[in-house]
C-alpha cells in the first residue's frame, strides 16, 4: 500500500502496537493522515517475512515513532530479544499514548510499567506540563531506589530527568543538587566518559549558569565538550548542544547576573 498521508517536515509516524490492539492502531494511522501527517503502519507498509527490527529502525530513522501502551504491549513473549532490545534503544524518542490500562495488569512496580511511565514523562515535558512530569519521574525514582538500588544505571537516568524537570518548574537549586548527586555516581558506577554521564554533565553546566555559578559552569561545560567530542564526534547532537551552551557562556561572560 506504501506509506499514507502528505509528506510534512519531521517525517512519517510509524506506528507501534500489538496485535491485539490493531483497531486502535488503524484508528491512530487514520487520525493522523487527516491532520495530514504521513504513517506508516505494519499491516499497511510490510511483506509477510519483513525483518522487524531492520523495519522498524528504518522507520524511525524517517521519521517519528508513537508507541500504543496496552497489557498486550507488554506481554513477555510478545517480542525477542533483539526486537526488545530496539525498542528500548528508541525509548528517547517514543511518544507514549496508552489505549489501555497497564498498571492494574502488571502492578505498579513492575519494570515495564516503570519504563511506561518514563515514556509518560516524557511526553508530558514536551507537551510542557512540566508538573505532569515532574510528579511521574518522583514515584518512577522512588520505586527503581527501592527495587534497583542508587546506583542502578535506570534509576540514575530516572534523576537526571527529574532535575530537568525541576529546572524547568524554577526550582533550579533542587535540579543543581539533584544533579550533582547524579553525576558523581554516574562518574562512578558508569564512567566519565559514558553518554549518560555527559548528558547529564551537560545539564548540570545548563543548572549552574542559571544560579549564575559561571565559572563552575564553564569548567563543566568545556570538559564534557572536549569528551563528547572523542566519544560521539563533532557532528553529534549532543556535542552541538555543549559546544552553544559555551558559546553562550563567553558571548555573556562580562554581563552582570541577573537578581
Amino acid at each position: 500500500m506504501g506509506m499514507v498521508g502528505v509528506e510534512v517536515p519531521g517525517g512519517a509516524w510509524f506506528i507501534s502496537h500489538a496485535g491485539a490492539d490493531r483497531a486502535w492502531a488503524e484508528w491512530a494511522a487514520w487520525q493522523l493522515v487527516d491532520a495530514g501527517f504521513q504513517v506508516e503502519l505494519d499491516y499497511w507498509d510490510w511483506g509477510a517475512g519483513d525483518n522487524f527490527v531492520l523495519k522498524m529502525n528504518a522507520a524511525l530513522d524517517r521519521g517519528r515513532f508513537l508507541a500504543l501502551f496496552s497489557p498486550a504491549y507488554f506481554e513477555p513473549d510478545r517480542f525477542t530479544t533483539p526486537e526488545w532490545t530496539a525498542i528500548v534503544a528508541m525509548r528517547e524518542k517514543i511518544t507514549p499514548v496508552r489505549v489501555a490500562e497497564v498498571v492494574a495488569q502488571l502492578g505498579p512496580d513492575h519494570g515495564d510499567t516503570l519504563w511506561t511511565a518514563h515514556c509518560l514523562a516524557r511526553a508530558h515535558d514536551d507537551t510542557f506540563d512540566h508538573e505532569g512530569a515532574r510528579a511521574l519521574d518522583e514515584d518512577t525514582l522512588r520505586r527503581r531506589r527501592r527495587l534497583l538500588g542508587e546506583d542502578h544505571p535506570d534509576t540514575l537516568g530516572t534523576a537526571t530527568n527529574l532535575a530537568i524537570r525541576l529546572a524547568a518548574l524554577g526550582q533550579v537549586e533542587e535540579a543543581r543538587d539533584l544533579g550533582e548527586e547524579t553525576l558523581a555516581r554516574q562518574r562512578r558506577v558508569l564512567g566519565e566518559d559514558d553518554p549518560d554521564t555527559l548528558g547529564t554533565a551537560s545539564n548540570l553546566a545548563i543548572q549552574l549558569v542559571a544560579l549564575g555559578q559561571r565559572e563552575e559552569a564553564r569548567d563543566l561545560a568545556e570538559d564534557t565538550l572536549a569528551r563528547r567530542r572523542r566519544v560521539l564526534g563533532e557532528d553529534h547532537p549532543g556535542t552541538l548542544r555543549t559546544a552553544r551552551l559555551l558559546e553562550l557562556l563567553e558571548a555573556t561572560w562580562d554581563e552582570p547576573d541577573i537578581e
